[in-house]
């Protein structure tokens, strides 16, 4: 380690369950998982044109708020089910993938908490899988399972995609990693003396 580039040592431990889940939410936002709420939103407005899901969502937001810069949770259902005067003024028809952006935008810009049930419940059956994987082997896992859905031909990620994607990527750790942080962390704290410290490279699997 060259003097002047790190004062501090912290030790980041790998991921429980709840972690892995959070660390999966983040990598999988990008993805069209199957059946979820997004999907819904982005199926459902085919008819309409960017000014038309903005006022949509815009319109919908402002029926479910009670306050004012409150944050509103909403089912897809309840904001397709808003009824505004029209849906496409430009007579545009969005491709999928502008739909998503747009989706993904409004529903930040308006505070909107979207349910997603279908989704929580893949990313937490897949967290639950995935013990031993830590952030950056979660988000090969994302990548992978998108790059199966494309090779089957699908527009959405689905739990097969996934399934396939953890027989694909191999965890990082193992008890021999485990035992090795333990040792480095044991000697930092001053667990260790000096002669019983003997740091070496990590061996991944």
């Amino acid at each position: 380690m060259r003097a002047g580039r790190f004062d501090r040592l912290v030790a980041v431990h790998e991921p429980d369950a709840k972690g892995r889940l959070q660390i999966l939410s983040i990598h999988s936002r990008g993805i069209p998982i199957e059946n979820s709420a997004l999907e819904t939103l982005i199926t459902g407005t085919a008819a309409y044109d960017e000014g038309g899901i903005e006022v949509l969502f815009g319109t919908a937001a402002e029926a479910y708020r009670k306050e004012k810069d409150e944050m509103v949770v909403m089912t897809a259902d309840e904001i397709l089910e808003t009824e505004i005067t029209d849906v496409n003024v430009s007579n545009e028809i969005l491709s999928p993938g502008r739909r998503r952006r747009a989706v993904a935008r409004l529903t930040e810009e308006y505070n909107i908490q979207l349910e997603d049930p279908e989704r929580d419940s893949l990313l937490r059956e897949i967290a639950n899988k995935a013990e031993n994987y830590v952030g950056s082997d979660l988000d090969l896992l994302c990548r992978e399972a998108a790059m199966f859905a494309m090779r089957d031909g699908t527009t959405t990620v689905g739990m097969q995609h996934f399934e396939k994607a953890l027989l694909k990527v191999r965890p990082m750790m193992n008890e021999r990693v485990r035992e090795q942080y333990e040792r480095i962390q044991n000697y930092f704290k001053g667990g260790l003396p000096p002669q019983q410290m003997q740091v070496h490279l990590p061996e991944y699997q």
